[in-house]
């Protein structure tokens, strides 16, 4: 059976029909059983006033339905954009143990908006949710285990006092071409977009706009908590920084991926945050014999939360190729502003297809031996860097050396660490093999 609301339906008004249609939400939320859709008419419009909270409890098990589907079936043209009106104090969404779809949705909370469930998946698609209170705050994850999507919308805090969004308990959440609107051009008042009070999390913002306002994107000050947050293509603001404050826990990383931060450089905007340091991209200080156009570094900026040997600053992964088999030597350039580097501080990590007699990957890297071997320092490099932000560059390189009995891809990492004395270093993210 399907369940049909619309505010202007003059039937019986008790739901089995578009003519019949139930009035408002509430009165499908509480009549909708297990594999049952619900279709909002594309013109309907409510104003309940207070605390508005859609269970669909009932739809348990149902692994695929049209919740809040704004399509009216008797139009041609199925209006997949129209917008269901909706006017409330607060918006709760709850969706126990379930998979819930939501098409076409227009909310407006004076207040707040919760998506507060245990085990939920929900995906709000062809959207605009609107915050308009002082305070306003998106809290996401009440309750462990929320999986939410939000596609094709917009998110809009339209009072200068907006808080922007919450992200507690457990979590994955994912935004995918969302324009991020605010009242106040310096954005939440907190500073930033999105706050964190979770043990665990996952979260992707991509193809998304968050060039409206000058706001920091995450604050994540949580010591134990355990969390991948990224940000890939997006449109930012120039004076937007991916962390506001410091990153605490030693399990949570933040990265900033081919974004366009509006300066009108030539380099999309690349950057990694944890609490051993952060890597950014730098376009004015590389290595001459680099790709050959549009030559770039990696900036690895270690704290002195880093331990020597045991717990780096990594970058990300960098693949290769070996095209023949035998012995074959990976080498990364780098450089610093004067400060030899010792191989317990800086190394290169190898992962590559081992044998027929070997696990399928192999493992390697340019460290001292053990703990407690005495480091050495790193070999000296002829190579040539333009490095105008660097005062005295001393040119150096990690290398290790293996034999291949496979053609095939490989991939490696540098780490930096030093406990007692921040590290700069800037490295060429184009291996070498030889």
């Amino acid at each position: 059976m399907t369940v049909y609301v619309d505010s202007n339906a003059g039937g019986a008004n008790d739901g089995t029909s578009w003519t019949d249609a139930f009035l408002t939400f509430t009165q499908a939320d509480a009549a909708a059983a297990a594999n049952e859709e619900t279709w909002i008419a594309y013109n309907h419009s409510e104003s309940p006033g207070g605390t508005l909270s859609m269970s669909w409890a009932s739809n348990i098990n149902t692994p695929s339905v049209n919740r809040n589907q704004s399509r009216d079936p008797a139009d041609d043209s199925y209006r997949v954009a129209a917008a269901s009106q909706i006017s409330v104090s607060d918006w709760t969404l709850l969706a126990s143990a379930d998979w819930a779809e939501y098409y076409g949705m227009h909310v407006t909370a004076t207040d707040d908006m919760f998506i507060s469930s245990v085990e939920c998946q929900a995906k709000i698609d062809d959207f605009i949710l609107t915050l308009s209170g002082t305070a306003s705050n998106f809290a996401i994850g009440q309750d462990d285990g929320v999986d939410a999507t939000f596609t094709n919308g917009l998110i809009d805090f339209t009072s200068t006092g907006g808080d922007g969004f919450s992200l507690a308990s457990s979590h994955r959440v994912n935004f995918d071409n969302v324009i991020f609107n605010h009242a106040s051009a310096s954005g939440p008042a907190s500073g930033y977009w999105f706050s964190d009070a979770s043990l665990v999390g996952d979260l992707i913002i991509q193809n998304s706009d968050l060039s409206d306002s000058s706001a920091d994107i995450f604050q994540l000050n949580d010591p134990a908590a355990n969390l991948d947050y990224r940000v890939v293509a997006c449109k930012l603001n120039s004076s937007t920084a991916l962390i506001n404050g410091s990153i605490t826990s030693i399990r949570a990383r933040a990265m900033l991926i081919s974004s366009d931060d509006t300066t009108g450089n030539d380099l999309y905007r690349m950057e990694i945050e944890d609490a051993f340091g952060t890597i950014t991209a730098d376009d004015a200080n590389y290595l001459d014999a680099g790709d050959g156009t549009n030559n770039i570094s990696w900036k690895m900026v270690s704290d002195t939360t880093t331990e020597e040997y045991l717990l780096p600053l990594y970058s990300e992964w960098i693949e290769g190729w070996i095209d023949s088999t035998g012995s074959k030597t990976i080498t990364v350039q780098l450089t610093t502003d004067n400060v030899v580097l010792q191989d317990d501080e800086f190394w290169i990590e190898l992962e590559f297809l081992g044998d027929s007699g070997s696990p399928l990957g192999s493992l390697s890297d340019s460290r001292p031996a053990t703990v407690t071997t005495t480091p050495s320092n790193l070999t000296t490099s002829t190579e040539a860097w333009t490095s105008p932000g660097i005062t005295t560059d001393l040119d150096q390189e990690v290398s290790v050396t293996e034999t291949f009995n496979r053609v095939g891809n490989f991939r490696c990492r540098l780490a930096l660490a030093n406990s007692s004395a921040a590290r700069t270093v800037w490295v060429n993210p184009f291996p070498k093999v030889t």
